[in-house]
């Protein structure tokens, strides 16, 4: 019993001693933890501002229909004209949102846009010109020329592989399971230009899709009208017109139908406020971090301080 009196009463001189030590040095402790955070502070105005834009889309529905006696009978059929008699109605919308960050899709976006300056040399935004201002150190604007420097294999002016890089960083997309919502962002330097891009990555994503299928539909219906005119039983060709009646639909939709594979539930709009950085957050760790090394700078002292008196006695 005496020993765990003993240990309590060392443990309360320990902590005694400890917070002791940091009142006795409190000084250190608040340049520190002022320092950092005026450092942080410094660093977060220069800054620049960042804005998000975001686009919330769901998948299209589309109509089920039994198949199932045409699938019986002309499965291999249906196969050669290309044709899935049991396509999951979520496999365009699978298929587009691989695509929507696929290098392929994402660098033609670039090349159509013409983005490769706004991504890879803009450096702010000013909001009273509403205008991007461009890295002189990266691109001349004068000449139109890449004046940056690069280290092989980059060269001056960045390839389509490295604006992709840069690009992907910027769009984040989030699925939601249960609603089957997607909400896609996309953070840039200018508010409209980030709204006006992830508008048209959408337009584009539901284009493509759109006539991938048109592509694959005429495709299926000049398989499927040789493989009637060279049918000769009744029922054969009874099941190749309700195939080819299919793709006929399946057509029409790819003509009429805008949001061919995602249907936008809120576009996106203009930020007026700013996403990043968060300056207050930035100056408090920074506070935090200086407080947390001024606290080991301490214990040093206090530990070599002990030290050279243990040597002298």
């Amino acid at each position: 019993m005496s020993n765990d009196n003993s240990k309590q009463i060392n443990e309360d001189i320990s902590l005694y001693g400890l917070i002791s030590l940091f009142f006795q040095h409190w000084l250190v402790l608040v340049i520190c933890g002022f320092s950092f955070a005026f450092t942080a502070m410094v660093w977060a105005i220069f800054q620049p501002n960042v804005y998000t834009a975001e686009i919330t889309i769901m998948p299209v529905k589309k109509d089920e229909k039994s198949m199932a006696g045409v699938a019986s009978q002309l499965g291999g059929l249906a196969s050669l004209a290309g044709l899935n008699l049991n396509k999951d109605l979520d496999e365009n919308a699978k298929l587009a949102l691989k695509m929507l960050t696929s290098k392929k899709f994402i660098m033609e976006f670039i090349e159509e846009e013409q983005l490769a300056v706004p991504i890879m040399a803009a450096k702010s935004w000013d909001i009273a010109t509403d205008k991007l201002e461009i890295d002189p150190d990266v691109y001349d604007v004068e000449t139109k020329t890449w004046v940056r420097e690069a280290v092989a294999p980059r060269t001056s002016e960045p390839s389509l592989q490295e604006i992709f890089a840069v690009f992907v960083e910027l769009l984040e997309v989030e699925e939601e399971p249960k609603s089957k919502f997607i909400k896609v962002s996309l953070d840039f330097y200018s508010p409209k230009l980030a709204t006006a891009w992830l508008n048209k990555l959408i337009d584009k994503l539901n284009h493509d899709i759109r006539a991938l299928d048109k592509q694959l539909a005429d495709e299926s219906i000049n398989y499927l009208n040789e493989a009637y005119d060279s049918a000769k039983l009744a029922n054969m060709k009874k099941a190749i017109s309700i195939l080819v009646e299919e793709q006929v639909q399946a057509k029409m939709l790819t003509e009429i139908r805008k949001d061919y594979v995602f249907m936008v539930v809120d576009p996106a709009i203009v930020p007026e406020i700013k996403s990043k950085p968060k300056r207050a957050i930035i100056v408090v760790v920074g506070g935090f971090i200086g407080g947390i090394i001024g606290l080991i700078i301490i214990l040093f002292i206090s530990g070599r301080k002990n030290h050279l008196n243990a040597q002298r006695g």
